[in-house]
């Protein structure tokens, strides 16, 4: 074929080049904005549930996942409209986690077939157009929910729903724009393999390419597992390397290609005057999921202390109680005796824990992760208008409040199951999940947390070592 001997090292050499530009540029980006698409996706999903739209799916944790796929999508009929959503949105959760906690995002393992699932994934559910008249049935049906929901008295789930929406429409254009600049990669990787591996062993000529290509295209297809194994053939990509190298502009589509495939490098602020508080910010939303599970937590406590309660007493105690009461002059309060375990020391320790007043700082606390979710409320307004400093401090406060009252939480289920009479005791209710997912949404923020510390870190080793940083 003609002119082939230094194109291939020429485009070896710029899709290496791309390659690297993707690894420390694009797919950076890319992973950011998945996590902030989930992120979002957890504040939306956690009100949804919140106010009954749908319900929390009892197979979710059976659900064994290999591979990111979206959920079905086909029609639903109007009398399994409730179960069939609360199906849909939980796979499509456990999808989301799965792509962000087990999938890799590098150049090499976004092949072309996995690209196609993230998109599929991504664009599941058409946020930029969530209405009624939707072709998409799952998109058309949360429009109807959510319309269902604007309809009551409840601004701050509006607004969280609202904000959710927006940043998931967003986050949904980022990862389309990084994932089609992986698939150029991935295209012309994949074409520089058949290059140097099939075609080179060929000895195809120009002529015979040109003007008997149909019987060229069986021969390479009947080579091709020979050589590649199990690889996808992909028709259309064997139609572009023969366009590049024997149609008769082939010179002007390998500079196409080379072009392309080339770095425009635009002018990047200097690191040390970039604001690293987006990741900050980014943390306080991730944060904010946690309201709901805590939320549910104290409502479960709640029960079983009134469980608690009606266990019949003797009269003894009853006379205790009185006496107590006249000494007070004030209504019994509940204190329980529970045994929180110190995981820095590895021991336990009995504490008595004033239950009345731990009801009301932690509904206290979820009432203020819920409104530091929304975007556009006035308490995330107030965190944007904040030094990077002080949403630092605001951040790492809520986390370590967040961290001692999950540290109650386990004590306070054991203690409820134990001390409930035998015949009563499944009538307590358990909150481990809550436990669980309160503690996935401190880790997740915890992650943004470090991230802008050690980006400030390296700033600073940069300064003290003479250096100028910058973002190349």
């Amino acid at each position: 074929m003609e002119g082939t001997d230094g194109f291939t090292e020429q485009l070896e050499e710029a899709i290496l080049s791309y390659r690297n530009h993707l690894e420390g540029n694009e797919l950076p980006k890319l992973k950011d904005a998945s996590r902030s698409y989930y992120a979002s996706f957890q504040a939306f999903y956690n009100v949804m549930l919140r106010k009954s739209l749908v319900h929390e799916d009892p197979y979710k944790h059976d659900m064994k996942i290999s591979e990111v796929e979206a959920p079905e999508s086909g029609p639903i009929i109007e009398s399994e409209k409730a179960d069939r959503m609360s199906q849909r949105l939980s796979m499509f959760d456990s999808q989301l986690d799965f792509l962000n906690h087990y999938y890799q995002f590098s150049a090499d393992f976004l092949t072309m077939p996995r690209i196609k699932r993230i998109k599929e994934l991504i664009t599941y559910i058409h946020w930029e157009s969530l209405a009624e008249s939707s072709s998409n049935m799952t998109t058309r049906i949360i429009a109807e929910l959510l319309g269902r929901m604007r309809q009551g008295s409840d601004p701050i789930s509006s607004g969280v729903i609202n904000d959710s929406v927006l940043q998931m429409a967003k986050a949904t254009k980022q990862i389309l724009t990084a994932l089609k600049k992986t698939t150029i990669y991935q295209r012309e990787r994949y074409k520089l393999e058949l290059r140097r591996n099939l075609l080179a062993t060929m000895e195809l000529q120009t002529e015979a390419i040109r003007e008997r290509r149909e019987e060229v295209i069986k021969a390479i297809k009947r080579k091709f597992p020979q050589v590649l194994g199990d690889t996808p053939y992909f028709p259309e990509l064997v139609e572009e390397i023969l366009d590049e190298d024997a149609a008769y502009d082939f010179e002007k589509r390998r500079k196409e290609l080379i072009d392309r495939l080339q770095i425009r490098r635009e002018k990047q602020h200097n690191k040390a005057q970039q604001s690293f508080k987006p990741h900050l910010l980014d943390g306080c939303r991730i944060l904010s999921a946690a309201s709901t599970p805590v939320e549910q937590a104290v409502r479960k406590l709640n029960h079983n202390a009134m469980i608690l309660a009606e266990q019949p007493v003797t009269m003894g105690e009853r006379f205790k109680r009185w006496v107590r009461s006249l000494v007070m002059k004030e209504d019994e309060k509940r204190i329980y005796e529970i045994e929180l375990f110190d995981q820095n020391t590895g021991t336990s320790r009995t504490v008595k824990l004033d239950f009345d007043l731990f009801v009301e700082e932690t509904q206290k606390l979820a009432r203020m992760l819920a409104v530091m979710g929304n975007k556009m409320g006035p308490t995330y307004k107030r965190l944007e208008g904040f030094s990077e400093e002080k949403v630092f401090e605001f951040l790492s406060s809520k986390i370590d409040e967040i961290i001692k009252l999950n540290n109650k939480l386990p004590a306070l289920d054991t203690y409820f199951k134990s001390e409930a009479p035998r015949l009563q005791r499944q009538m307590i209710r358990g909150i481990k999940l809550e436990i669980t997912a309160i503690k996935n949404s401190v880790v997740k923020a915890n992650q943004k947390r470090h991230e802008y510390v050690s980006q400030k870190e390296e700033i600073e080793q940069l300064k003290n070592l003479g250096v100028q940083p910058d973002l190349e």
